[in-house]
């Protein structure tokens, strides 16, 4: 009898043991097809009957991402005490506990991550002491959730749309779809409109009519107009799911068109694709430049915000917006107010947990200014997104799934309480060359804020004087900017302001083609041609001037000290250029505005000859890096002629865009002579005058550099550009006859030396 009840118990056991490898398998499975809410059951089971690790970690993370917050810390709790478990766990973990407002729970979470990822993990720690910071305006906002929209489900990005809202919605009971989204458990996304009825008062939401809506997700809007939709959805068009390689199926873009009441017309944005997400879309108010959100290759983070200009033949190629707005985490939810003004979200900066909403200020084209959270309590520990701004600026709506809502993500309207005059405080100050001590007038004096992106500008008088009205308690970057010198920012903290108003003198440096300026502590290794770190901290410096100054062209210049031979020397300062054009272009730099030359041992700056017996310390000086600005791209007017009192226009430009490389640039005639390979050079020969003719080529120097010769008879000989085949050098000089300049005329050189146009055009089209 015993052996019979044995014989029981191990097909019991087997049978128990198969059922349980069964559950496994379909509970992996369901997970591995993002089934996070039909998994939860099984890996329920499956960890209470036995210690089953992978599937504990599995349903804390089914819980995590399906935002069961309270569940996923029960869980994430256990497995963070798992011996030798990723760090990447305890990430999550503080991530958790940062939703829940446990900050002091979570920055200890952060720093067992940081024991793998040393800089995210302490970075993210600090911002656990820094959020009491970000509570400081909390008066500013009133919150009010709204009533008639939201449901049990999924109810956010709200945007405005003829007197109502468009936004997005799981919970209006007339879903497209009859099934739910597998992920967790809640019906599909739909695009529904309700209108205003009065005073925060809404009437009936309905789905858009037409087209749009599917059986798969559709997501957040944009417009153009009242007739023209872009909106997000998942790869599916003409009934069909178009899936990546890695069998999922990404978000992508699509455009319609409001025709007799019915949005058709359903058109692929033109930079979709089947293997990443493209969404999140949101016009300008011009309509010509679209933001939208992707996790495409190359990005900084888990998902980035592109931008793409409107052309005549179509959008441009789209551009990552930069570490000025993306970070190691996730952006999304772009919008773009009317002001311009960016509003987005992110969970990879400082703030309170979850995504929080910032807003970023244009200061030039394509350039923005540092992210700012809007704070408490319109930011919250859990997830806010999905941002609208009335044209007026003060109220709008925002999404969120705070605690105290109606269910998964909600709809919120705030306003912007006024607040108390502001305290303002003058700055002034005088702006000098710092070569001549003579004065500059025109020059553009921006402070920008670096908190809000707010810009004030004004221009220097004849006197050099500029006065500025900046905000009391922010720290500002202050631009000087003339076409004339090196355009510089400097730090204006607040911290340094102690009088009112504060002075804030500068000198200037004029810039001048072909003068060498030596970059101070550059000096090299004997025999050796890697940057040392007090040299990096030189180059950084030179980095920042060309990123101030983007359309010059240098050349980077190296030199040896006289030891070793002198082909030697060439060869080495040659490498040794060339690593520090090298550290210019990691840090951003255009290797086209880059010419390095080795120069060797040709030009020492001290008696440290060969033969002379001298000191490591003086050799050790003409082993040193100098720069010089030997040319510009188009759209810079340069005065390269040196000549006193030259008289400056009293409105500049701010350079707003980076140049175009492809089309003109202009060098220097002498360099182009001596330092490229090319065998066709021109050049447009201006007039020759017994005397300095002051300003009367400034009209040109759009065109090209303006450059003088002197010859043995006393005469100036005024030239303009090098150009590099016929067609342009003609093109040009038609210009400058348009101009004034009727008897101007082309000269050509080959290696840089001179030939006649016939020989020139030979050459050009391959004749000879």
């Amino acid at each position: 009898m015993k052996k019979y009840l044995l014989i029981i118990i191990y097909f019991l056991t087997l049978s128990y043991a198969f059922a349980q490898s069964e559950k496994v398998k379909k509970a992996n499975k369901l997970f591995d097809n993002l089934a996070y809410s039909e998994a939860i059951p099984l890996f329920l089971d499956i960890v209470r009957d036995g210690d089953d690790v992978e599937s504990t970690i599995k349903l804390a993370e089914c819980y995590r991402l399906t935002k069961n917050y309270s569940e996923a810390l029960n869980w994430y709790d256990k497995i963070t005490k798992i011996p030798n478990i990723s760090t990447d766990y305890f990430f999550y973990y503080a991530e958790l506990l940062r939703n829940q407002k446990d900050y002091a729970k979570a920055k200890i979470n952060y720093l067992e991550y940081a024991k793998s990822n040393p800089s995210k993990g302490n970075l993210y720690a600090k911002w656990c002491d820094d959020v009491v910071k970000l509570t400081a305006d909390s008066a500013k906002y009133t919150i009010n959730k709204l009533k008639g929209i939201n449901t049990k489900y999924d109810d956010f990005g709200p945007v405005y749309y003829n007197n109502g809202l468009i936004f997005v919605s799981s919970g209006q009971g007339q879903s497209s779809s009859k099934e739910n989204y597998h992920w967790d458990g809640f019906p599909f996304l739909d695009l529904y409109f309700v209108p205003l009825s009065s005073e925060n008062s809404f009437g009936v939401a309905t789905p858009l009519k037409g087209e749009i809506n599917t059986k798969v997700h559709e997501g957040p809007a944009t417009f153009i107009g009242n007739t023209t939709i872009l909106f997000t959805r998942n790869n599916f068009l003409n009934n069909k799911a178009n899936k990546a390689n890695d069998s999922k199926v990404k978000l992508s873009l699509y455009q319609a068109s409001l025709i007799g009441g019915e949005w058709k017309n359903i058109i692929p944005f033109q930079f979709n694709n089947t293997n990443y997400s493209v969404g999140h879309g949101a016009y300008n108010r011009a309509g010509d430049t679209l933001y939208f959100v992707s996790d495409m290759p190359g990005g900084f983070g888990q998902t980035d915000i592109y931008f793409t200009h409107m052309t005549a033949t179509g959008w441009s190629q789209p551009q990552n917006m930069g570490d000025e707005i993306n970070t190691d985490g996730a952006e999304m939810f772009p919008y773009v107010a009317d002001d311009g003004t960016l509003y987005y979200s992110s969970d990879g900066l400082p703030g309170f947990g979850g995504l929080d909403i910032y807003f970023s200020k244009p200061y030039k084209a394509d350039k923005w200014s540092a992210p700012v959270n809007l704070g408490f309590p319109l930011n919250g520990s859990t997830d806010d997104f999905g941002m609208a701004i009335s044209s007026e600026g003060n109220r709008g709506y925002f999404s969120s799934n705070r605690v105290g809502g109606e269910g998964g993500d909600d709809i919120y309207e705030f306003r912007i309480n006024k607040v108390k005059d502001e305290c303002t405080q003058k700055v002034e100050g005088k702006v000098i060359d710092e070569t001549t001590g003579q004065v500059v007038p025109g020059v553009v004096v921006t402070a920008r804020n670096k908190v809000t992106g707010e810009m004030i500008k004004t221009v220097t008088n004849e006197k050099g004087e500029y006065s500025l009205t900046i905000k009391c308690g922010y720290d500002y970057v202050i631009t000087f900017d003339n076409d004339q010198f090196f355009r510089n920012e400097f730090d204006l903290n607040e911290s340094m302001i102690n009088t009112d108003p504060y002075r804030f003198d500068k000198a200037l440096r004029k810039i001048e083609i072909d003068k060498p300026i030596v970059i101070n502590n550059i000096y090299y290794d004997l025999d050796k041609y890697y940057i040392r770190p007090d040299a990096a901290v030189e180059l950084d410096k030179l980095v920042k001037l060309l990123k101030n100054n983007p359309k010059l062209i240098i050349e980077l210049s190296s030199h040896t000290d006289c030891r070793a031979s002198n082909e030697y020397n060439r060869v080495l300062s040659e490498n040794r250029a060339k690593s520090a054009v090298e550290y210019l272009i990691q840090n951003g730099i255009d290797s086209r505005r880059l010419f390095p030359k080795g120069y060797g041992e040709t030009k020492l700056i001290n008696e440290c000859r060969d033969g002379v017996d001298c000191p490591e310390e003086k050799h050790a000086l003409n082993r040193r890096t100098e720069f010089k600005v030997i040319g510009y791209s188009s759209g810079m007017k340069l005065k390269s002629i040196p000549l006193d009192s030259v008289p400056v226009p009293q409105q500049q430009e701010i350079v707003a865009e980076s140049p175009d490389y492809t089309n003109n640039v202009f060098l220097s005639p002498d360099y182009a002579k001596m330092n490229t390979s090319t065998n066709l050079s021109y050049v447009i020969n201006l007039g020759v005058f017994k005397s300095n003719v002051k300003d009367y080529y400034y009209n040109l120097t759009d065109l090209g550099v303006v450059s003088f010769t002197k010859n043995n008879e006393g005469l100036i000989k005024y030239t303009l550009g090098t150009y590099y085949d016929f067609k342009t050098v003609a093109s040009v000089l038609e210009t400058v006859k348009a101009r004034g300049s009727n008897d101007a005329y082309i000269s050509a050189f080959s290696y840089g030396k001179p030939i006649d146009l016939d020989q020139a055009k030979a050459l050009e089209t391959g004749k000879k």
